[in-house]
């Protein structure tokens, strides 16, 4: 139990080097709140931070894959098997969305950014696939923050020691949810999901 919790809290200093890298690359909210072509411009401009983001986000997904996986072994010990198995069989997929939105983003359209640089105009095959990639974002923050929502539930009825967490992710995985249509740019929605993962990585080392 408390092996789980350690590789989950694996996450805080990765989610510390995604904002380091962010803000060295000036990847802000000002940054996507802008138009299409001055992304792939200011991409262009940093393409070492921005392949580092990709290579963060990819060790993000697979620490929260690797212990969240572990978590519903546990949860189905306790006898939620049934609830255990639909958290993750939401949550499996919504990681595999958001890989394949990280692969586009930070893959491709660097690919495209470099060669705005060299050309001077955007590839045309970018804007379908960054639209694409958008959507992959959506499935995973969905997927994911419902699949917590049913962890949550799941710990109340195993009456798991720490109540607060199982509360807390009921509610960041709402809190997620109600954010795709009440923000509509997203700006950060990304690691809300992220924070339930470290939630429960303390509540399996302190429980």
């Amino acid at each position: 139990m408390r092996l789980a919790g350690v590789v989950l809290l694996l996450l805080v200093p990765l989610l510390a080097a995604d904002a380091v890298v962010s803000a060295r690359g000036r990847f802000m909210g000002i940054f996507w709140a802008s138009e299409r072509d001055s992304k792939v411009e200011h991409i262009a401009g940093h393409r070492r931070q921005w392949a580092w983001m990709g290579v963060v986000w990819v060790a993000m997904l697979a620490v929260a894959t690797a212990g969240i996986s572990a978590f519903g072994v546990l949860l189905s010990r306790s006898g939620e098997g049934i609830l255990a198995s639909i958290a993750l069989g939401l949550f499996i997929p919504g990681v595999v969305s958001m890989l394949a939105a990280v692969f586009v983003l930070f893959g491709s359209v660097g690919v495209a950014a470099q060669a705005r640089r060299d050309a001077g105009t955007t590839p045309g095959w970018l804007e379908p696939m960054w639209a694409a990639a958008n959507w992959a974002e959506v499935s995973y923050i969905v997927l994911s923050s419902l699949a917590y929502v049913v962890f949550g539930i799941a710990m109340v009825r195993a009456v798991f020691p720490a109540t607060w967490a199982a509360w807390a992710s009921v509610a960041i995985g709402a809190v997620s949810v109600i954010g795709m249509v009440v923000v509509p740019a997203r700006v950060g929605f990304p690691q809300l999901p992220l924070l339930v993962p470290i939630v429960l990585g303390v509540a399996l080392i302190t429980s």
